[in-house]
């Protein structure tokens, strides 16, 4: 399986075994910075009922500024690495034509990005 295959990975390969066992909600605690969360609702590694999760996370951090806002879209169509896939499993990635991110993608995080830096830029 999949799985069994990136879990063989981890163990031959020390940085891939320290991304595996990142906690997002031990991350999300230190995140001070605004940030937009782009899950797409046919992620098949991590559900998008989570999505919600993280951001409630991120939005509780200690110490976080709440002027620094947090902000979620869920992507129809879209799987977890921000391609347009049917099913999202992560077995089918090999066989999906298109290989670049999904234009819901970049439209959700783009604008968002743009304002963001401009609100933040001195003066």
């Amino acid at each position: 399986s999949a799985e069994r295959t990136a879990e063989a990975a981890a163990r031959a390969d020390r940085w891939l075994a320290r991304w595996f066992a990142l906690a997002p909600r031990t991350v999300a605690a230190g995140v001070r910075q605004p940030a937009r969360l782009v899950h797409g609702a046919r992620d098949g590694q991590v559900p998008p009922w989570q999505a919600p999760e993280l951001a409630a996370a991120l939005q509780g951090a200690p110490g976080r500024p709440a002027a620094h806002g947090v902000t979620l879209a869920v992507l129809p169509g879209v799987n977890h690495l921000g391609l347009a896939d049917g099913d999202g499993d992560p077995a089918g990635y090999p066989r999906l034509v298109v290989r670049t991110l999904a234009p819901s993608v970049v439209g959700a995080a783009a604008p968002w990005l743009a304002a963001t830096v401009r609100a933040c830029a001195p003066g």
